[in-house]
């Protein structure tokens, strides 16, 4: 997983983390809310990116067997039931193998009119060990 550079500046209060389910299927950390746009402008007034921050994990937590793939979520609505716009983030994707998987941060850069909430999706498929339900995603606003 390459870390790209970019911005350097967080804020504490704009990020999320959500613990990697234990068995197949999806988790989603709860939303960042980056608040609206102004009205003035129609986009944002400060440029970000959002950084995917995934763990290392040994192969008992992620056999060859098994995979994660990470997804980029957003929407004007807090409940995620309308308006979702995804982005798959293919290079934060991790393949499980003989010696696990690496960890690592991928940085993806939204459009300046972008949705006011945003979240992380992380879908995991086949067989994963008990034990991935310990390692935990996170995603960071970075300005």
């Amino acid at each position: 997983m390459a870390t790209k550079k970019g911005y350097t500046t967080q804020d504490a209060a704009l990020a999320a983390s959500i613990a990697l389910p234990a068995a197949a299927g999806t988790v989603y950390s709860d939303p960042i809310d980056l608040g609206p746009i102004s009205g003035n402008l129609g986009v944002r007034s400060e440029k970000f990116e959002l950084a995917v921050v995934a763990p290392a994990l040994t192969a008992a937590q992620l056999p060859a067997s098994a995979s994660i793939a990470y997804k980029i979520q957003a929407s004007d609505d807090k409940t995620f039931l309308e308006g979702v716009v995804a982005w798959d983030i293919l290079e934060a994707g991790q393949s499980g193998g003989a010696s696990g998987a690496d960890g690592g941060e991928t940085r993806f850069r939204p459009p300046m009119d972008s949705p006011r909430y945003w979240r992380l999706a992380a879908t995991v498929t086949g067989t994963v060990g008990s034990s991935l339900k310990n390692a935990s995603i996170g995603l960071k606003y970075v300005c």
